[in-house]
């Protein structure tokens, strides 16, 4: 036998060996027993704790990765709308290159910025939120930069911010970003502003304002993003109100109310809309229960001196929307949203009210509206809502008679003004009535006291010989809520009659000496002698038949 067969014998034989061993670990691993399971498993590791040494899990290495993502992507296109904000400027001041140069490579850089956006949404879609809203930034800044009113007008100006705007809106649902829709809002008012200067035309601008207003909701509603909607109810109150404010004609007026009622509509209706699980979902409740009162009276104030039929209807056909819309849906409403629907179609009466009658009316319908939301209380849940609305119109109210005494004193009112402010009095006094807590009361009957003095000098002071005449009248209600104190065995309320006689010993000597007749003046002074001696004799009596009285079980 050679040596080339022996080596091949033995190859042989070494292979049948290893298919031996590996029929029998085949074998052992298809039935294991417990000693070959015991000794299949691994040794214990030695040395420090797998824990300590273990690598981050994927999910932490992620969110670390997207923190600095953010911060990279956010500051990288700030930093490049800053870039285009002072290249901008410093290419005017030191002329390098053409004006129409300028804004063609604005414009190319604010549509790449666009476009390489909606391109990495199915890739690196967080680098679409920021790149988009840069893009979007970068028109506005553009169309109000004052190298393009340079070359073109205010007009058009105007018309490419209003056309952004759009533009922004689309992108915004496009790539479904509220990023986008967030900045489109804040750089469409941003660039309004700026092109006009602070004093943009009246009536377009209510137009674009309610067109931007419907637009941005229905986008906003429809993509279920409630900061987007949030920020544009409120944004739209305070635009709304800044249009009332400047308005001084009959059509501003109407424009200015059908922009208050397209918000109106925002801040109350639509927050029925959608899912209820974001957490600020009761703040868009709340907001327009607390802003109510304030909106009102800004508007309201735009109608002093002017009536305006047309306005006073948008204001009534924007309340009856508000008020049918919560009946209809009172079952499947939140209390919180039920309160603010009925506040908020109760503001807009009263802002109806003063735009078609006369503010001295709308401040009564609103001292009567505190105190049907005092009423309210008692019913529905959402008291202290009710309740700081309730305290804010009739503060409001209060507010208005005292303004509007003082100078009545000086100038006589008519009729109807002082018939006014008497009934706001009343209700006021109704509603510290309605009130139970007694530290309330007190500063109500207080406040009502003050004013019902104040609207006595008001209308008896233009009478013949009216100085003396207030000071009876003031005399004979000092005198009334003494007895009444004495009689009811209430101390302090007798003290405070004392202090209303004090007040008119106090007007005798320093405004009726001066101003009252002679003669007068010693009748007046005589009268009030004799009544007050007659009260210090009669009084004790009245007292005593009144602790005498048998009291009911």
């Amino acid at each position: 036998m050679s040596d080339s067969e022996k080596r091949i014998e033995l190859l042989e034989a070494r292979i049948v060996a290893i298919e031996t061993t590996l029929a029998a670990l085949a074998e052992q691993r298809s039935t294991p027993g417990p000693a070959s399971s015991a000794a299949l498993q691994p040794p214990p590791p030695s040395g420090a704790p797998i824990e300590a040494t273990r690598p981050l899990p994927a999910a932490s290495r992620q969110a670390i990765e997207l923190d600095s993502e953010a911060l990279l992507k956010w500051g990288g296109v700030g930093l490049v709308v800053l870039a285009v904000v002072f290249g901008v400027s410093t290419a005017i001041q030191r002329g390098w290159i053409g004006p129409t140069l300028q804004l063609a490579g604005a414009l190319v850089l604010a549509f790449g910025l666009i476009g390489i956006g909606i391109r990495l949404e199915s890739t690196r879609r967080a680098w679409t939120h920021a790149l988009c809203s840069g893009g979007v930034a970068v028109l506005f800044v553009i169309f109000a930069s004052d190298l393009f009113l340079d070359l073109a007008n205010t007009d058009v100006a105007f018309s490419l911010t209003f056309v952004s705007g759009l533009a922004g809106v689309g992108f915004a649902r496009l790539v479904c970003s509220e990023w986008v829709g967030i900045v489109t809002l804040l750089g469409g008012v941003t660039g309004w502003l700026v092109v006009g200067e602070g004093d943009p035309p009246f009536t377009e601008s209510g137009a674009v304002f309610v067109t931007a207003l419907i637009v941005l909701t229905l986008v906003a509603v429809e993509q279920q993003w409630f900061g987007l909607r949030t920020l544009t109810g409120l944004i739209g109150l305070g635009c709304g109100l800044a249009l009332a404010a400047t308005a001084d004609t009959g059509i501003e007026h109407t424009v200015s109310m059908v922009a208050a009622g397209s918000v109106a509509v925002i801040l109350l209706v639509v927050p029925s809309l959608g899912d209820d699980t974001p957490p600020w979902r009761p703040t868009e409740f709340h907001v327009p229960t607390f802003l109510a009162p304030w909106a009102w009276v800004v508007l309201a104030s735009s109608f002093i001196d002017n009536i305006d039929t047309g306005a006073g209807l948008v204001a009534f056909a924007v309340a009856g929307g508000v008020a049918g819309f919560a009946v209809s849906s009172r079952a499947r409403l939140a209390p919180a949203h039920l309160v603010a629907l009925l506040v908020g179609a109760s503001v807009t009466v009263t802002i109806g009210v003063g735009a078609t009658l006369s503010i001295e009316v709308a401040w009564v319908a609103a001292a009567v509206q505190g105190v049907g939301l005092l009423v309210l209380c008692r019913i529905l849940p959402g008291a202290r809502l009710l309740a700081a609305n309730a305290a804010a119109l009739l503060f409001a109210a209060a507010l208005s008679v005292f303004v509007t005494g003082q100078y009545a004193w000086r100038n006589d009112a008519t009729i109807g003004a002082d018939i006014a402010n008497l009934a706001v009095i009343v209700a006021i006094g109704v509603a510290g009535w309605i009130v139970r807590r007694s530290d309330v009361r007190v500063v109500v009957a207080f406040a009502v006291l003050g004013l019902s003095l104040l609207w006595l000098g008001s209308v008896f002071v233009h009478l013949p010989q009216g100085q003396a005449v207030v000071s009876l009248s003031w005399a004979v209600v000092g005198v009334a809520i003494l007895v009444a104190g004495a009689v009811r065995k209430i101390p302090k309320l007798g003290n405070v009659g004392l202090g209303v006689l004090a007040l008119t010993v106090g007007k005798l000597l320093l405004v009726d000496m001066a101003e009252v007749d002679a003669l007068w003046r010693a009748g007046l002074f005589f009268a009030v002698g004799l009544s007050l001696l007659r009260l210090g004799f009669v009084l004790p009596r009245w007292i005593d038949a009144a602790d005498s009285a048998p009291t009911e079980s």
